[in-house]
């Protein structure tokens, strides 16, 4: 489906399929975790729309802005999660 020139709303049956059609696209319009979080892996611009808390929970959580992923928060939650579970 189109609208006007500019947009294209595709769907994916497959992973690989997905990971082609972001590997080739500038942005990514989504209120799907999954999508969110390849689309941001394969450097688009990310535009979550709530639909939960968990994808407002997400993009506070981990992400810095629209297409930024927080691996400095990722990090330090990893570490500490460990760290509970050895202590």
């Amino acid at each position: 489906m189109h609208i006007d020139n500019k947009v294209k709303i595709l769907n994916s049956d497959t992973l690989t399929s997905l990971l082609n059609i972001l590997g080739e696209s500038e942005k990514v319009i989504t209120g799907r975790m999954h999508p969110m979080i390849f689309g941001v892996l394969a450097n688009c611009k990310v535009i979550p729309f709530s639909i939960s808390d968990k994808i407002d929970t997400f993009k506070q959580e981990w992400l810095l802005n629209e297409n930024e992923i927080n691996f400095n928060h990722i990090n330090k939650t990893i570490f500490k999660k460990l760290n509970e579970v050895l202590d």
